[in-house]
């Protein structure tokens, strides 16, 4: 039923995901702190799972995800610190640490903001004010 719900949906849950998408990239586009890694082609066309932003170093990353957790924005979840990440599973993969060092590299300063039909517009704008802010230390 799950599946089917979902299914059923998938045209809305698309067009919200490319909406809080385009209001990520219009709102950062201009932060110097950061690297947006999505154009808005790649929004037209993509699934938009996540609005992926690179960040300059590790150091800066996570001033970021501090600096969002002290205003109640927790991204700091992040199960994407290596190319090939089970996250909280632990299972084994065939994955070669130093097989694919430039993935591992923007793993390791990357921040994935949320685009999930939970993100309203309201928590998009308080997500965008709130890194925008913290781009001026």
């Amino acid at each position: 039923p799950l599946l089917l719900d979902r299914w059923s949906n998938l045209d809305g849950q698309l067009s919200h995901r490319r909406k809080i998408a385009y209001f990520y990239l219009n709102r950062l586009k201009k932060n110097k702190k950061l690297s947006l890694l999505t154009t808005a082609s790649d929004i037209k066309i993509g699934s938009n799972l996540r609005f992926p932003v690179l960040t300059k170093n590790q150091k800066s990353l996570q001033s970021l995800i501090n600096f969002l957790a002290q205003h109640q924005v927790f991204l700091s979840d992040r199960w994407y610190r290596q190319p090939v990440d089970s996250g909280s599973m632990k299972f084994k993969t065939a994955y070669q640490p130093g097989s694919c060092p430039q993935a591992e590299k923007v793993a390791k300063l990357i921040l994935n903001l949320p685009t999930h039909q939970n993100i309203s517009l309201t928590q998009a704008e308080k997500i965008v004010e709130l890194i925008n802010n913290w781009s001026k230390n």
